[in-house]
């Protein structure tokens, strides 16, 4: 038996003064290290240590054995690939509630694009060929956070649309009508929309029957495009049938009189665009906002026939000016064919170019990761939308923003492809226009009635 004074501070038997034991070589290895003797004390097989220095430097040998490789090679990995696996768990589940958070918000409005750089009018801008539909919910996103003065859209002053007519002003079906409006829109999209309202106008006036109005095909871009190709016949007559009658056709008795011919000198809710364009539209206005992102629509309005048309030359060659120059003599309905460039620049006549609207758009303050749709055909030049994309690099079109496949129907037609732009751009967190022209008064008046939504007029 041994009693309390007869153990030592390991609670191994101690060995009597005397006595000899049988010690293996090692761990007289190890104790003269762990004494800091030397190799001197390994022969000498004697150990000078204190009671209490003893049991501490004991303890500390029996740890040190314990993370020694070369005796306990198989603890080691053991610890090791604990060690691992209790890690990779917590970065696991790290992940999981990162994931899980991410794709929470993702699903609100989420679109993949595979993107390519192509060039809009002689600058290189960003292609995104869209490989997964839009998910709706930017509204909720946008929400969520507050809105930044630049984003933020004008207070209503409690204005709210009234177009449900009264009683007294709705049309009495069973009254003989006056006479028959033919209507021959001329001009780009926004003119002939501009002409056709009025003519809804003065159809109720004179309380007329409207024949389906007719556009023009003689125009600068030559569009072939008819009015049910651009517009929803149905809904134009439907809309309008407490208001005037509408007929597709003439009668035949009355189709061979000769009509009276009267020069026109806005009644719009019921021009809306066919299920096609309206559709392409809003998947674009989706795609440019998905995730809640804003976007900037800007009308550009430096194209080759507004140049021609105001007689705008600024940064523009001698030959792009001649070119343009001849543009406008040639185009006879173009009145005014002598025109001070630099003059009419000075009053505020000309388009701004996009090396201005660049300076333009930073000093009111838009980042430069900021997305713009660009409301406009080619820009003219041959710098065409470089010093834009050089500022504002996330510059996007109809043609960059669609497949080639979404585009095909609409891409020969550029009366069509500026009505996808229309709803596009009557979609934007903000509208920019350049040049205030019928687009630009178009959209800016649209975009009042929907509720005063943002529109930034510069003051040239």
């Amino acid at each position: 038996m041994l009693t309390g004074g007869d153990k030592s501070c390991t609670g191994s038997p101690q060995v009597p003064a005397g006595s000899s034991t049988r010690r293996r070589a090692v761990d007289f290895i190890e104790f003269a290290e762990e004494d800091g003797t030397g190799a001197g004390n390994i022969n000498s097989g004697q150990h000078h240590r204190s009671p209490v220095g003893g049991c501490a430097v004991l303890r500390m040998h029996s740890m040190l054995r314990f993370f020694r490789p070369g005796r306990n090679l198989s603890r080691w990995i053991l610890g090791a690939l604990m060690l691992l696996v209790v890690s990779t768990t917590f970065v696991k589940l790290a992940l999981l509630s990162s994931i899980h958070e991410f794709n929470a918000d993702a699903e609100v409005g989420r679109n993949d694009f595979l993107k390519r750089p192509v060039v809009i009018g002689g600058s290189a801008v960003l292609q995104n060929v869209v490989m997964e539909q839009n998910v709706p919910g930017r509204k909720r996103v946008l929400e969520q956070s507050p809105t930044p003065e630049i984003w933020r859209k004008p207070t209503s002053d409690n204005y709210y649309q009234c177009i449900d007519p009264s009683r007294n002003e709705i049309r009495n079906e069973t009254a003989a009508t006056n006479g028959y409006i033919l209507v021959h829109a001329n001009g780009g999209l926004n003119q002939m929309k501009t002409g056709i309202s009025d003519m809804v106008a003065v159809a109720k006036i004179m309380n007329a029957t409207l024949v389906l109005p007719s556009l023009d095909h003689n125009s600068f871009w030559g569009d072939p495009s008819g009015f049910k190709d651009i517009f929803d016949s149905k809904h134009f007559m439907e809309a309008l049938k407490d208001d005037i009658e509408i007929v597709e056709t003439l009668p035949p008795q009355i189709a061979a009189v000769k009509p009276f011919v009267k020069a026109p000198v806005s009644w719009s809710k019921a021009l809306r665009y066919t299920k096609e364009i309206e559709e392409l539209g809003k998947k674009l206005a989706d795609r440019l906002g998905e995730n809640g992102q804003p976007y900037i629509a800007l009308h550009l309005r430096y194209e080759k026939d507004m140049l021609a048309f105001t007689g705008c030359r600024h940064n523009l060659t001698s030959s792009e000016a001649e070119e343009l120059r001849k543009l406008r003599y040639k185009v006879k309905h173009w009145k005014e064919k002598r025109i001070n460039s630099k003059e009419r620049r000075l009053q505020g006549g000309c388009p701004m170019t996009p090396r201005e609207t660049a300076v333009f758009l930073e000093a009111i303050g838009y980042p430069s990761e900021t997305k713009i749709y660009i409301v406009a055909g080619e820009i003219y030049g041959q710098e065409g939308l470089n010093a834009l994309h050089a500022k504002y690099p996330n510059l996007y079109s109809h043609s960059t923003l669609a497949t080639e496949e979404e585009l095909r129907p609409f891409k020969q037609f550029h009366n069509q492809l500026a009505a996808l732009d229309y709803v596009v751009a009557l979609a934007s967190d903000v509208f920019v226009y350049t040049f205030d022209g019928n687009m630009a008064k178009a959209v800016r008046g649209h975009r009042i009635f929907q509720g005063f939504r943002k529109t930034i007029d510069p003051d040239k």
